[in-house]
This record gives structure tokens, C-alpha cells and sequence, in this order.
């Protein structure tokens, strides 16, 4: 009977270890950029952009611990959370490339689980962000 109890008591601690594991939250690290602080998957890069190719980082991007994608900009009020879902695990860069004949910005991040990118592209002052694409290493 001792026994029983015992090894009721072991498969109860393990199971409730187990929980506390999952049931944990991903760590956050706080990160301030412009003068905004947000909290991040700890971890994980934050990424300046420098459009203009001045030397001066023009805007941040970074990743919270539940996979969302935020940035901020000089006059942002703070962090904002990127439009259109898109969930990420780690930035990996950011460029301005020419799309239709016009200078587009991108951001591209990295979903875990194999080679999966993803960037974002802007078109213009207008246009504004738009959807989240998939591409491979060598096309982001």
C-alpha cells in the first residue's frame, strides 16, 4: 500500500511539473528603441531599418513573446504591432529594393519549423504596409 501511494504521489508531482513547463510563459526581454520600450522574445534580434541609407536607424522591428511582430518609428507614440497577423520566432533583416519600378521596404523574419520566411513589403507613403508573403532565403 505504501508503495501505491508513493508512486501515486510521483506520476502527481510529474504531472503537475509538467504543467508548470507548459504552462509558462516565453521569457521577455525589454527593449527600447526611439525612446519606447516593449518587452521581446527573449533571445531574439531587433532589427534597425535605415531607409535612407543615412547611417541613422529610421525604424525598429521586433518580436514579443507570443510570435507577434511589432516596430516603432521616430514620433510612433511607441510600439506598434504590425498589421495583417503575421507571427514570427526571430527578425532577420531589412532592405528597400525596387518593386514596379518603385523603392518598397522590406522586413523579413524567420517562422521556425524549417526554412520558412516571410517579408513584408511597402510600396509607397500611401500605400502602406501590405500582406505578409512566404519566401526562401535566396528570393526574400
Amino acid at each position: 500500500m505504501r508503495r501505491t501511494i508513493v508512486s501515486i504521489l510521483a506520476m502527481v508531482a510529474t504531472a503537475v511539473t509538467a504543467l508548470l513547463v507548459v504552462a509558462t510563459p516565453a521569457q521577455a526581454t525589454p527593449h527600447s528603441c526611439f525612446g519606447y520600450t516593449g518587452k521581446f522574445k527573449t533571445g531574439t534580434r531587433i532589427e534597425y531599418a535605415d531607409w535612407n541609407n543615412d547611417n541613422v536607424s529610421d525604424e525598429c522591428f521586433g518580436i514579443a513573446p507570443a510570435r507577434t511582430i511589432w516596430h516603432a518609428w521616430p514620433g510612433s507614440g511607441g510600439w506598434k504591432q504590425m498589421p495583417n497577423n503575421g507571427r514570427a520566432d526571430n527578425v532577420v533583416g531589412s532592405f528597400r529594393a525596387i518593386v514596379d519600378r518603385s523603392w518598397a521596404r522590406h522586413v523579413v523574419v524567420r517562422v521556425t519549423g524549417g526554412a520558412d520566411y516571410y517579408s513584408r513589403l511597402w510600396e509607397n507613403s500611401s500605400a502602406g504596409w501590405g500582406g505578409w508573403t512566404r519566401c526562401t532565403p535566396s528570393d526574400c
